[in-house]
C-alpha cells in the first residue's frame, strides 16, 4: 500500500529500512539464521522494482537500521557477540549500505523464564539472568565487564574491514564456520572467521587465489577466554593479538570453540629489476614486481644510509608488475620498492 501511494503520488523515497532480529530458537539457529540477509536484499529489491519499476527503484539503496539476536540471555552472551560479527560478515555480501545494532546503552532487565540450554552466564547477582539489547552497559570505559560480547567483536571488525576496501568472495564447505574476506585499500588481505559451534575447535584449509602474502600472518581474536575474564576476573577481556608463519598460499589454521577471529596478511615483499639498458641516453628502466593492488613506495638513496632514503613515487601495479622510467645521473644511485600500510 505504502510503494503503491508512493508512485501514484510521484513519490520517490532515497532508501528502505528493515529491522531484522533472529527468532529465539537457540544458539546454534540464531548463529546460522544470519544469512537470511542474501535473501532478504533479493526479495526487497524486487519489491522496489514490482512497485515502483526498474529504472526507479534502482536508486533506492537499502539499509538496516536495527538487528539483533531478539532472544533471552542472547543479547549479552557471548553468542550474541558472535551474531553480530557474522551479520556483518553476512552484509557485506549483500547491497545493503547500512547495518545498525539496536542499540549502544539501552539499559539491563531481568528474563523471567530463561532458556537453561542457552549460552551465557550474566545475572544480577541473585541469581536471576540478565538481557540488555545494547553492547555496554553504563559509562564505564573499556575493556571492562559491563562492555557485552557484541561491543568487542564489533571492535573487532576495524581489523577486518574499512571504508573503501572491496569484499573478496569466499567458498566454504562447512556452515559452523562462517567466513569472509576483503582487500583492504592498504594491500592486506583480511579474512573474518567465525566458529559456531561451542564446544569443537574447526580446522581449515586456508587456499588463497590470486594473492601471495607475506611469510607471518597478524591473528586477532575474540572468544570464550576473554567471556571468561569477564566472568572471574582473572585473564584479559580484550581482544587477543598474536603471530602466526603462513608458509605460501595454501596453509591450515585451526579456529577455536565459540570464537571470532581475523587473519590479516600482507602482501609479499616486493622486488625492483633492472630492465636492459635502453635506447634513449639518460634513462634506464627498471621493473616493480608485487602484490597486485598493492601501494608500493619507489625511494632513491645515493649513499644507502638509513636516514638518506627520499620517497620518488608510490605506485599501485594492477597485475602485479610496473614498469618506471628513471633519469640517470653522474653519481651513484640506489633505489628500493617499500611497501608501508
Amino acid at each position: 500500500v505504502m510503494l503503491n501511494t508512493m508512485r501514484t503520488n510521484g513519490a520517490t523515497p532515497d532508501f528502505l529500512i528493515e529491522h531484522n532480529y533472529a527468532p529465539g530458537d537457540g544458539d546454534t539457529y540464531n548463529l546460522l539464521w544470519t544469512k537470511s540477509w542474501a535473501s532478504d536484499a533479493v526479495s526487497l529489491r524486487q519489491i522496489l522494482n514490482d512497485y515502483l519499476g526498474s529504472t526507479v527503484a534502482t536508486n533506492i539503496e537499502l539499509v538496516d537500521t536495527e538487528f539483533g539476536p531478539e532472544a533471552d540471555k542472547q543479547w549479552i552472551s557471548l553468542v550474541g557477540g558472535l551474531f553480530a560479527a557474522d551479520a556483518i560478515g553476512q552484509v557485506l555480501q549483500t547491497e545493503f549500505n547500512g547495518l545498525l545494532w539496536w542499540d549502544l546503552r539501552n539499559g539491563q532487565a531481568v528474563v523471567t523464564d530463561s532458556d537453561n540450554a542457552l549460552y551465557g552466564w550474566r545475572t544480577n547477582g541473585s541469581g536471576s539472568i540478565l538481557t540488555d539489547e545494547g553492547i555496554l552497559n553504563g559509562n564505564l570505559l573499556p575493556p571492562n565487564a559491563n562492555c557485552y560480547p557484541s561491543y568487542y567483536c564489533m571492535k573487532l571488525m576495524k581489523y577486518f574491514a574499512r571504508g573503501g576496501d572491496t569484499v573478496v568472495t569466499v567458498t566454504n564447505d562447512n556452515e559452523l564456520l562462517g567466513t569472509y574476506a576483503v582487500r583492504r585499500t592498504n594491500g592486506y588481505l583480511t579474512l573474518l572467521v567465525v566458529n559456531k559451534s561451542s564446544s569443537a575447535s574447526l580446522n581449515a584449509a586456508i587456499n588463497l587465489a590470486g594473492y601471495v602474502p607475506f611469510s607471518k600472518a597478524t591473528i586477532y581474536s575474540y572468544g570464550i577466554p576473554q567471556d571468561n575474564a569477564a566472568r572471574t576476573g582473572i585473564g584479559s577481556l580484550d581482544i587477543a593479538q598474536t603471530n602466526f608463519p603462513v608458509a605460501g598460499t595454501n596453509f591450515n589454521y585451526t579456529f577455536a570453540p565459540y570464537s571470532a577471529t581475523v587473519l590479516q596478511l600482507s602482501p609479499m615483499a616486493p622486488s625492483l629489476v633492472a630492465l636492459p639498458l635502453q635506447s634513449s641516453s639518460g634513462h634506464f628502466v627498471f621493473q616493480l614486481q608485487g602484490q597486485p593492488g598493492a601501494p608500493y613506495m619507489i625511494q632513491m638513496s645515493t649513499n644507502l644510509t638509513l636516514a638518506n632514503w627520499i620517497t620518488i613515487s608510490t605506485n599501485t601495479p594492477v597485475t602485479g608488475a610496473l614498469n618506471l622510467t628513471n633519469t640517470m645521473s653522474s653519481a651513484a644511485q640506489f633505489y628500493r620498492a617499500v611497501w608501508q600500510p
